[in-house]
């Protein structure tokens, strides 16, 4: 009776004894050890940043709107230690643009470039891809910002364009490197995209130099006087833990 029980019980045993060792081996396997985890947590919740970066593009189809130049912005980022971030943003920036006179000649009714100063206000949305933690000390993410842009005004401009107050919106994705705890840089690529509507005299001869029905000297000539112009928008910057005292 002994042996029968030490031949039943000795497989079993075996058994247990490993299944019980393999969620241990297991985890021996796959997972990492604390200190040698590529994860990291972010610890802060609130970043202000700066970044400055170069704002491209060209101005939409005759070059009057502002681009080509470099972009300042300043942001205060909250929820930044989560999947899901939110960040109030301003940006100024001196840019280019060209000057259409549509009662000129065609030969000289485009003049320019000149400076106009460009002025944003912003209201970002982000997707951390990493969650709450790094990667290797990376957060990539990807997100939206959109908000009110201020063209200031061009005295040399007579043509009755002006850029004005438009909405805008910029899709964007890029990775935080976080250099410690509680600084890091921010590398970021996004497309900027607003609105220009052009004076009705675009469509119109001009006085000076007016063509005809077959060539027309008309700046929109068969055109739209509203056009989505795109722009580029690339920025490295630097963050570092900040809170107000309601945070």
């Amino acid at each position: 009776m002994p042996h029968r029980l030490y031949k039943f019980l000795s497989p079993t045993l075996a058994c247990g004894l490993l299944l019980t060792g393999l969620p241990g081996l297991a985890r021996g396997q796959v997972g990492y050890p604390p200190q040698d985890s590529p994860f990291r947590d972010i610890r802060h919740s609130t970043y202000l940043s700066f970044a400055a970066g170069y704002f491209g593009g060209s101005g939409g189809q005759i070059g009057v709107g502002a681009h080509h130049g470099t972009m300042y912005t300043l942001r205060y980022d909250f929820l930044a230690d989560g999947t899901f971030q939110i960040g109030l943003a301003g940006s100024v920036g001196n840019l280019d643009r060209l000057i259409v006179d549509a009662n000129d000649p065609v030969a000289t009714r485009v003049k320019g470039p000149v400076s106009q100063r460009l002025i944003l206000s912003e209201l970002a949305l982000q997707f951390n891809v990493t969650g709450g933690k790094t990667w290797h000390n990376l957060a990539p993410f990807v997100g939206l910002g959109a908000g009110i842009a201020f063209g200031q005004k061009t005295p040399a401009d007579t043509s009755g364009y002006t850029y004005g107050t438009k909405f805008f919106f910029a899709p964007k994705l890029g990775t935080r490197f976080f250099l410690s705890r509680n600084l890091y840089l921010n590398l970021e690529a996004r497309g900027y995209f607003v609105s220009l509507t052009y004076p009705s005299t675009y469509q119109q001869e001009p006085s000076k130099d007016p063509g005809t029905t077959d060539k027309p000297h008309a700046v929109l000539a068969g055109k739209p006087l509203k056009e989505y112009a795109p722009s580029p928008w690339i920025s490295i910057g630097v963050g570092y833990k900040f809170k107000f005292p309601l945070f």
